[in-house]
């Protein structure tokens, strides 16, 4: 398997992303696609938002199981992360950039640093 969706992975893209209304799981990050963002993978430059959506059973080998935002905005509305896992950080999410949630919720998402969320300065 390998992540479900990927939004500017490579270079800056500058661009505007809403995802709602979805069920995302079984994703795969690993070493083809930097090893981080199970599920979704945000880059550089993006502002993204996810709304109304489950986001289960991903894994990371290293950050992100479930989403992985690098340099990037992200706000969540009514997301829910379960069961999502990474080696070592961010079992549900990792941010390095703006983040902004609402709502939603976090249950049995795994890593060592930050089994829910970790978050990082961009």
């Amino acid at each position: 398997l390998d992540r479900v969706f990927d939004v500017a992975p490579v270079t800056s893209c500058g661009c505007t992303v809403a995802f709602a209304g979805l069920t995302v799981t079984n994703g795969s990050a690993n070493a083809v696609n930097f090893n981080a963002g199970g599920a979704i993978f945000i880059g550089f430059g993006t502002t993204a938002s996810i709304a109304d959506s489950l986001i289960s059973s991903s894994a990371a080998t290293t950050s992100g199981g479930g989403v992985e935002a690098r340099g990037a905005s992200l706000a969540l509305a009514n997301v829910s992360f379960q069961n999502n896992r990474a080696a070592a950080a961010g079992g549900a999410l990792r941010a390095i950039g703006d983040l902004a949630i609402t709502g939603g919720g976090f249950t049995a998402n795994e890593a060592e640093f930050g089994g829910a969320i970790a978050l990082a300065q961009g």
